[in-house]
């Protein structure tokens, strides 16, 4: 294992062709790193880590791999511990990227595995062909799978999730949410802000909307919306081929100041609008 001093704000740079990469933040002013074989038992694993470099510059560490990229290269395995906060950027060909704790501005990026956040101040997420999963993210975050679900926890600023093909699961954006699937359900706990919610082939539901506004179109599925007590809601719903079963009360006019607009659409599908019991 190598020990690397850091002082202000760390950065770490991983760009290798093929490593499984575990991460993890702790409270010392140091990044440790430890590089191995993800099979140990495999001579081309045992050459991918033999052939990562890793270097610092001040309060930047950096791994990344020397030598030729070549067919069949072997895959390391990569454990890396850095202070709270650290900026980091990781990308690799294949292996999947797991970052416990809290980090600063993060971006990640494989094209073959799964991508893991405990939790980011802001994060730019991508895999190619991988589920991605993120506890909790302070800014803005930008979330995109080609092949594989994404679900995320709370998002304290602006939230685009895409995949091609997979479920989006959220809790929520304090800022604007754009999720959007080609073939999957779409599955929001708490609308507050901007939502525009997309999917081809799928379900959308909304456990809570809560204020601001709401689009939801699927081509084929049903698209389910509960909204909370005391929310007044102006509705616009369709369905070309089904029905908008709406068990709001109509009114002349708002009766609070908690509003929200909301636009559903289905080609395919039921459109269903409920209100949700207060508490207590």
């Amino acid at each position: 294992m190598q020990s690397f001093p850091v002082a202000g704000t760390p950065r770490v740079l991983i760009d290798l062709p093929s490593a499984i990469l575990d991460l993890q933040t702790h409270q010392e002013p140091t990044v440790l790193v430890q590089v191995g074989a993800a099979r140990p038992g495999r001579t081309a694993d045992h050459r991918a880590a033999e052939r990562i470099e890793v270097s610092a510059d001040a309060d930047t560490v950096s791994l990344f791999h020397s030598g030729p990229k070549m067919f069949g290269m072997g895959t390391a395995h990569v454990r890396i511990t850095a202070p709270e906060g650290t900026l980091l950027e990781a990308r690799t060909g294949n292996g999947a990227i797991t970052a416990l704790g809290p980090w600063g501005q993060a971006t990640l990026k494989t094209s073959n595995g799964s991508v893991r956040v405990h939790s980011a101040a802001g994060l730019k997420a991508h895999t190619s062909n991988g589920t991605v999963s993120v506890g909790a993210v302070g800014g803005r975050a930008e979330i995109t799978s080609s092949n594989g679900s994404v679900d995320v926890g709370e998002v304290f600023g602006d939230a685009e999730l895409r995949t091609s093909n997979g479920d989006i699961r959220v809790e929520g954006a304090m800022g604007r949410l754009a999720a959007k699937t080609s073939a999957g359900s779409i599955r929001v706990a708490h609308s507050r802000g901007e939502s525009t919610l997309k999917t081809s082939a799928g379900a959308i539901s909304v456990a809570s909307l809560e204020s601001g506004s709401l689009s939801a179109v699927t081509s084929v599925g049903e698209i389910d919306v509960d909204v909370a007590p005391g929310v007044a809601v102006w509705v616009d719903a369709h369905s070309k081929a089904g029905s908008v079963l709406n068990e709001l009360r109509a009114t002349d006019g708002p009766a609070s100041e908690a509003t929200a607009e909301l636009r559903a659409t289905t080609s395919l599908g039921t459109v269903r609008l409920r209100r949700l019991a207060a508490q207590g």
